[in-house]
């Protein structure tokens, strides 16, 4: 059984689907929330860009302008030629790591060529802040991405920063009233709970669903320390947690990684 804080607990019970692969990459969320954004916006992507495609697809199904855009300072090219090289010298020696590699390169390259998918080597931090910059990286931050997109309800979010969340929670509450939805991944959970709290009760987006990324470090064998989060702009009349009976994991919901434990949710208060 895993222990969460009731912060967690969702404030009100829709109909979810699942968008992008069956492991770590899925999200659940309201797909009313994609319907109505024509911007999307993935900060970090890693190799792992399944959600972002399948967004591409529902969009592209209903005909209308919408872009999707990627920010991820990690896997510019460098990255590629550097781990298709490692890869191919492991091939040597009967590993088969070369070919995950360079089929994922192609294939983010021709995800690319659609001309409504755009992917930015920035790392996303807020733009006040210092860095050394000892590897030159470019930053950018929510402020200025949603820049002349300040108009009106929009924008659908997909944030896994690794741990640089905390860094741009001011700026997601400055800019909620821009946002269809929020899928949030919070690490470190157990150091930065205060935060999350203070962002979750000052967020008007209804919290949805809570999924355990079971990657995470378990503390003391029952707290995990590692959350995907979804958030819902919808009416006001919503059913909330008190009244309903929520179980988790949902029916949808898949580990992160299948070898590792992936309990049952129960919610305490504190």
């Amino acid at each position: 059984m895993f222990y969460l804080n009731k912060i967690f607990k969702p404030v009100e019970k829709i109909e979810l689907k699942r968008i992008g692969n069956k492991s770590d990459g899925g999200y659940l969320l309201n797909l009313k929330n994609i319907e109505d954004a024509n911007n999307f916006y993935s900060f970090g992507i890693g190799m792992n860009w399944d959600f972002e495609n399948e967004i591409y697809k529902l969009k592209k199904n209903h005909n209308k302008q919408f872009k999707i855009c990627m920010f991820d300072h990690s896997i510019s090219n460098y990255f590629w030629f550097k781990n298709i090289v490692i890869s191919f010298v492991e091939l040597l020696f009967l590993k088969k790591k070369f070919f995950t590699y360079i089929s994922r390169f192609f294939e983010l390259k021709k995800f690319l060529k659609k001309k409504e998918c755009i992917l930015k080597y920035y790392m996303i931090s807020p733009s006040n802040l210092e860095h050394a910059n000892i590897y030159k990286l470019k930053t950018t931050d929510l402020d200025e991405i949603l820049g002349k997109e300040k108009k009106k309800r929009n924008n659908f979010l997909k944030i896994d920063i690794e741990g640089s969340e905390y860094r741009i929670l001011d700026q997601l509450i400055s800019n909620q009233d821009y946002l269809t939805g929020l899928i949030i991944e919070f690490h470190d959970v157990d150091l930065h709970i205060k935060k999350i709290k203070k962002f979750i009760q000052d967020f008007d987006l209804n919290l949805i669903h809570c999924h355990v990324n079971n990657c995470g470090p378990i503390k003391d064998n029952n707290y995990p320390t590692l959350l995907e989060v979804t958030f819902s702009y919808t009416a006001k009349n919503s059913i909330h947690s008190e009244t309903q009976n929520f179980e988790l994991p949902h029916i949808l919901d898949m580990p992160n990684n299948p070898k590792l434990r992936n309990d049952k949710i129960t919610f305490y208060d504190s």
